[in-house]
């Protein structure tokens, strides 16, 4: 897929997403009788090579190391590939499971969070400055092989009765080559991990004296201020916890609107596992101050300056605002940048990635 003057890190979102979502797990199937066992890359594989023979069945894993490891640890023989197993077993029957080949239930879930990607993507796409106006043509094309691809691997039946499948219409904003990513920041970010993971995340939180999960947030802008520039913004909470994040900061590209985000994001994520106290550490004396001075005087002028007028940078710091009051306890404490602190360090890097994306 290529998109007319899009620049090249569209392109890297869509990879992304195709590879998050599109890529399938992997399946042990079993073989009791034979004491033997295959691997297969998706279910239709493995309902095959299961259906194939009696006294069989298979199992689902994230990685073919896994479903390896189960196969071996029965000490079964792994046979070379599906279609030589398939061979071995022709001609023998088995009845077919009359079950559809995922739950509606299960595909519902799954056309929710590509719809979630998609209206990512399409924001990306949509927030460059000098779009090609066949940009938006294209998005929609990308819809359509999507949609595509989404049948295909859910085995959708159009005649069943689930939520519409349209990913253009998964947002209020209309398809507009001037459109920027601003009308998308106010979407909670309640992360994409389950229920478990989030539980694990909980646990592996750092607490201050004050019982509130501490966190380091940290903006970056390449070309700060000039054409083409282009931010990110970090949230580090430890060394490889889960819900550390690099994220392309949407909107104005600078570097107060990224710090800013950041210290959004990491409320969001705190508060995503039920937590509702945390204590933000960055190294914006602006964010800090605009907070604790700046910002009660703002909302008592109705988001005006002293002088009248407009707030920069204003959408961020309402929705900024929004999160704020949602939390039962929200604490600011100014690091200093660049001076070997580990967790300020981790989140420039994170704010730094997230401003190549």
């Amino acid at each position: 897929m290529h998109f007319s003057g899009c620049k090249y890190r569209t392109l890297l979102s869509i990879k992304r997403i195709f590879c998050r979502f599109f890529e399938m797990p992997f399946y042990a199937v079993i073989f009791r009788t034979s004491k033997a066992g295959a691997i297969a890359k998706n279910w239709e594989e493995a309902r095959g090579l299961r259906d194939a023979t009696p006294n069989s069945y298979a199992k689902k894993f994230d990685t073919k190391i896994e479903a390896e490891k189960y196969i071996k640890d029965f000490k079964f023989v792994i046979m070379a590939n599906t279609q030589s197993t398939n061979d071995h077993f022709k001609g023998v029957k088995r009845k077919r499971s009359d079950n559809p080949l995922y739950p509606i239930s299960s595909v519902k879930d799954h056309i929710k969070k590509i719809k979630m990607a998609f209206s990512d993507l399409r924001v990306a796409v949509l927030s460059f400055s000098g779009l090609s106006p066949t940009c938006a043509d294209q998005l929609k094309i990308l819809n359509d092989e999507v949609i595509g691809k989404l049948h295909e691997i859910l085995n959708v039946n159009e005649t069943e009765s689930i939520e519409d499948l349209s990913l253009v219409a998964t947002t209020n904003t209309p398809l507009n080559k001037n459109l920027t990513c601003s009308s998308n920041i106010d979407a909670f970010d309640g992360t994409n991990l389950l229920p478990s993971e989030l539980e694990s995340a909980k646990k592996s939180f750092t607490f201050n004296e004050k019982n509130q999960v501490v966190v380091y947030t940290d903006g970056a802008c390449s070309s700060n201020g000039q054409k083409g520039a282009s931010a990110g913004a970090g949230v580090w909470f430890g060394n490889d916890h889960p819900l550390n994040l690099s994220i392309k900061v949407p909107g104005t590209q600078t570097n107060n609107n990224a710090e800013i985000f950041s210290t959004i994001k990491a409320i969001e994520r705190v508060y995503s596992t039920g937590l509702t106290r945390i204590s933000i550490h960055t190294d914006s004396d602006f964010v800090i101050k605009s907070v604790n001075e700046w910002m009660p005087r703002w909302l008592s002028k109705g988001w005006k300056t002293s002088a009248g007028a407009e707030v920069k940078n204003k959408e961020m710091f309402m929705i900024l605002n929004k999160r704020i009051q949602s939390m039962d306890s929200v604490s600011w404490t100014y690091v200093p940048g660049h001076k070997g602190i580990t967790g300020n360090e981790e989140a420039d890097k994170l704010a730094r990635i997230g401003a190549k994306m």
